[in-house]
């Protein structure tokens, strides 16, 4: 996707500079506005990283269906989890289907943000 020969992946620095770009790539993708609260934007950034970015975007029009705000991420969450059932994954608004991951996207993000926030503490 980034044009980096497969022989360079395993390199720290290649990856950790990819793993930047992707991120980015998918915080632009995601449009989420520039207001929403640091927390909430890494939140829903790596949900996307690991559900899939389809499965955010139909989290965010769920919510936005029922009048929740598609930038939170205790909103997104709530939705990922209902995503398993067919009251939620058929209705229109859902364009990529049953999500039943929701459980490891939650506990990636609280771990990944909770590393995060030790790193953030060390550093202030």
């Amino acid at each position: 996707h980034f044009n980096i020969p497969v022989e360079n992946l395993s390199d720290t620095e290649t990856n950790i500079r990819l793993a930047g770009m992707l991120l980015n790539e998918l915080d632009a993708l995601l449009k989420i506005p520039a207001a929403t609260p640091e927390q909430d934007r890494l939140s829903i950034i790596l949900a996307s990283y690991n559900a899939g970015i389809g499965h955010i975007y139909d989290a965010c029009r769920l919510a936005r269906s029922e009048g929740a705000d598609p930038n939170s991420w205790a909103v997104i969450s709530g939705y990922l989890k209902l995503m398993s059932e067919p009251e939620y994954y058929t209705r229109d608004v859902v364009k990529y289907g049953k999500f039943n991951g929701s459980a490891q996207t939650l506990g990636y993000v609280r771990e990944v943000m909770q590393t995060y926030n030790d790193y953030c503490s060390l550093a202030s």
